[in-house]
């Protein structure tokens, strides 16, 4: 009898949050088709997503260009990104992108001060201006952007368009890694491993490569390789049988 109840309860809750949810989608629809910038933006993301309705990336991007265009913010920044990175059966279109993302950023919009900020500096699509790229990437990074924080790092790590600044690359990844970016914690394994832009430390290097270890089954690879690049300079012949034999784990 208490297990009839039971399930005759979770019936009822699965029924009426069901109900509940067709109710918030049909008013959420209903205000979209109104003219409310924010209900056009939550429609476009359900749409995007496949959140109560049909996965469809063109309908989506119908009701972002709708809700963009009424000065949205994050409505803004999605259009771009649907035409930086594309979208099911939108083709990439990173031209298109720029004037969205621009709009967006002078709203104070992270991610897109991001993205204007790279694509000026990048100058894939726009005249290159790598000071005014740098200036808004800095200003996403300072907004508590992630992707701004590790693309920096790169970018003073590697050179990429400035000269190589190890302090600065550092100091980036740091910032990086406290998102959980595994690549930005593999890197502070290696920096501090090396003393690259940082006083050596190789208890730090290990720290660190173990954290990334834990994160990320696509990267813990590359961090299990630093450990055993650090236990072979320390001559730990157990510890490196023993990242070795972890590393040929499926």
């Amino acid at each position: 009898m208490h297990l009839q109840r039971t399930i005759f309860t979770a019936i009822l809750l699965l029924f009426f949050s069901s109900s509940l949810a067709q109710n918030a989608t049909g008013d959420i629809v209903k205000n979209a088709e109104l003219g409310d910038p924010e209900a056009q933006y939550v429609l476009g993301k359900m749409y995007l997503k496949g959140d109560g309705m049909k996965a469809n990336a063109s309908e989506a991007l119908d009701w972002f260009l709708k809700s963009a265009k009424q000065g949205y913010a994050a409505a803004q920044n999605r259009v771009g990104m649907i035409y930086y990175d594309g979208a099911a059966e939108i083709p990439k279109n990173r031209a298109g992108a720029f004037p969205w993302f621009e709009k967006a950023a002078q709203q104070g919009h992270r991610v897109a001060q991001f993205y204007y900020g790279y694509q000026l500096f990048s100058g894939e699509v726009v005249l290159e201006n790598r000071d005014l790229g740098l200036e808004w990437m800095l200003k996403a990074a300072a907004n508590n952007c992630r992707r701004a924080k590790i693309r920096l790092a790169r970018i003073y790590d590697n050179g990429e368009g400035l000269e190589v600044d190890k302090e600065k690359a550092f100091y980036w990844y740091t910032e990086a890694a406290k998102h959980n970016i595994t690549v930005a914690q593999i890197a502070l394994g290696r920096m501090y491993s090396n003393g690259e832009g940082v006083e050596k430390d190789i208890n730090k290097a290990i720290e660190w490569y173990t954290h990334a270890v834990d994160q990320n089954k696509r990267t813990k690879y590359r961090a299990m390789k630093g450990l055993i690049d650090v236990y072979t300079k320390l001559g730990n012949e157990d510890k490196v049988a023993y990242w070795q034999a972890r590393l040929k784990e499926k």
